[in-house]
């Protein structure tokens, strides 16, 4: 019997070490919610409780006049607005007719805001690019810094 004693002790540590690790496998796969099929959806999902757009959805192929509908919690506005960028498919920065989204609703509050606004930019080649609508952060402390990012794709 004392000789099964170590097999014993080696096979539960060889179960405990498979377990652990097919629990982190399923915790990365939890954390990584940004690729579908490996897609691209960009962090939608994780800030959803803080930012809705319901236009343009992500992997939209678009062109300009954009229009840009959705919602946002109050604390994500300043002064009833907060910035976006438009990034091309060299990661340069597009220039936007407008660098901001207005609401004309109560943004003094915890809830949901909508907002809605049309952008136009310059003609970008075909390709892929991100919308990137940002918390306003009026302290410049990096720990207010927020982000919703929205993979989309150009089109002529």
């Amino acid at each position: 019997m004392k000789k099964f004693i170590p097999v014993i002790i080696i096979i539960l540590i060889i179960i405990i070490v498979a377990l652990v690790w097919q629990l982190n496998v399923k915790k990365e796969t939890a954390l990584e919610p940004s690729s579908v099929n490996n897609v691209d959806i960009g962090n939608a999902e994780e800030k959803k409780d803080l930012i809705r757009v319901f236009s343009p959805k992500p992997n939209d192929v678009i062109k300009s006049s954009l229009d840009i509908k959705g919602e946002a919690r109050g604390n994500w506005f300043f002064e009833a607005s907060f910035p976006i960028k438009l990034i091309n498919t060299e990661g340069e920065e597009v220039p936007l007719s407008q660098g901001y989204i207005m609401t004309s609703a109560n943004w003094m509050t915890t809830d949901f805001v909508p907002f809605e606004q049309t952008i136009t930019f310059p003609l970008q080649k075909a390709g892929k690019g991100k919308l990137i609508l940002m918390k306003d952060n009026p302290s410049g402390l990096s720990q207010n810094d927020d982000e919703l990012v929205i993979p989309i794709s150009f089109t002529n």
